[in-house]
């Protein structure tokens, strides 16, 4: 039953660094083919597209992750009287 559970969770814990990977992996491709060239500069509306994948991004896989991992721990402590 434990190796049941350990795999799963190195299952999960794989496939959400791959996902952070290849989020930022993506949102260095954006800023690069941004900054080196001016693509994104004569189409304004791929450039408000890439904007807001790299909003979607970076909340999603960084602020969200974080928050639900601490919110996940505020009530397991129970509570100690004097």
């Amino acid at each position: 039953m434990r190796q049941s559970m350990r795999t799963l969770l190195s299952k999960a814990s794989a496939l959400h660094v791959v996902t952070v990977i290849g989020a930022l992996a993506l949102i260095v491709i954006i800023l690069w083919i941004d900054i080196s060239t001016g693509f994104w500069q004569e189409i304004v509306i791929l450039s408000g597209l890439a904007a807001g994948l790299v909003t979607f991004c970076s909340r999603r896989y960084l602020l969200v992750d974080f928050t639900s991992a601490a919110l996940k721990n505020v009530g397991r402590q129970s509570p100690t009287w004097p």
